[in-house]
């Protein structure tokens, strides 16, 4: 629901809707749709076989949650079973159940089921206030006059570290303000709540941190795949179409245990910067 909803509002441009096989063989083999404009991260409808008899192309299905209300609608283009085990090592670089992305992969059904997407209702969310779509967001910074934007991405509550990349990111690029985004989807045991992070975070402006710079929250309701490289593209191409003119990349970004390499995903946005069309800070 969280990925349609996304889809829809044009946080995930250019996606239309989920994954065709065409797309994820691309995305898996080039870094790029089928289209060859950029993009990293499968964006996929996964179930089971039991689910997918009852399912037609060109037929529309409704979204639901556990209790059958709409949130999106779906118009199947596409129904196909990939080889599981070749779609984990391309997309997370192991086969390994202990990945916690692999491990969800494993567990989610043999189908993919692909098609455009349309909204029917936003999900309910305790940070509605601070959430705004891509368009708002730009429309936001215009007003402002703000046109060197710096995006960062957490999970995490504010650090020493944290606060001095930022400070380091604003003075060197000499941008107009920050974008605080911070996760607000469903998280792993152990990660902080989105709430405490937000609260943080809000502390810090009203305690003057980032004078005399600009700042804005604007989380970003979405979930970890844990994918390291391919994740730290798809975060910075979420805040290009947030509006943001750079991105900062952390060591390790979007990683875990010791799947990727501590600069991995730097040098894969670096590498692909020219078409994401978003400066990176490493």
């Amino acid at each position: 629901l969280i990925d349609a909803e996304q889809i829809a509002i044009g946080t995930y441009s250019p996606l239309k809707g989920f994954m065709t096989r065409n797309d994820l063989d691309a995305v898996l083999k080039s870094n790029c749709l089928s289209s060859g404009i950029i993009w990293t991260l499968p964006i996929i409808l996964q179930l089971p076989k039991e689910v997918v008899n009852e399912l037609r192309n060109e037929e529309k299905v409704a979204l639901t949650d556990s209790k059958g209300e709409v949130f999106s609608i779906l118009t199947i283009s596409d129904i196909y079973s990939p080889n599981l085990e070749e779609v984990a090592l391309k997309w997370f670089g192991t086969g390994l159940v202990k990945h916690p992305g692999v491990k969800k992969l494993f567990s989610s059904g043999d189908y993919f089921v692909a098609g455009e997407t349309h909204l029917v209702k936003k999900i309910s969310s305790p940070f509605a206030e601070f959430e705004f779509s891509p368009k708002i967001l730009r429309d936001i910074f215009n007003k402002k006059g703000w046109s060197r934007i710096v995006g960062f991405h957490t999970r995490n509550v504010p650090h020493k570290g944290h606060e001095y990349i930022q400070r380091k990111a604003l003075e060197q690029t000499q941008a107009d303000g920050i974008l605080i985004s911070p996760v607000t989807g469903k998280k792993r045991k152990g990660d902080f709540n989105a709430d405490v992070t937000i609260r943080c975070f809000e502390k810090l402006i009203k305690e003057g941190f980032y004078n005399p710079f600009g700042v804005l929250i604007g989380p970003f309701n979405t979930y970890s795949r844990y994918c390291g490289p391919r994740e730290a593209v798809f975060h910075a191409i979420i805040r290009r179409n947030y509006g943001c003119t750079h991105f900062l990349v952390g060591r390790d970004h979007a990683g875990v245990g010791n799947y990727y390499g501590e600069y991995d995903a730097q040098n894969l946005c670096v590498k692909l910067e020219k078409e994401i069309k978003i400066k990176i800070i490493k």
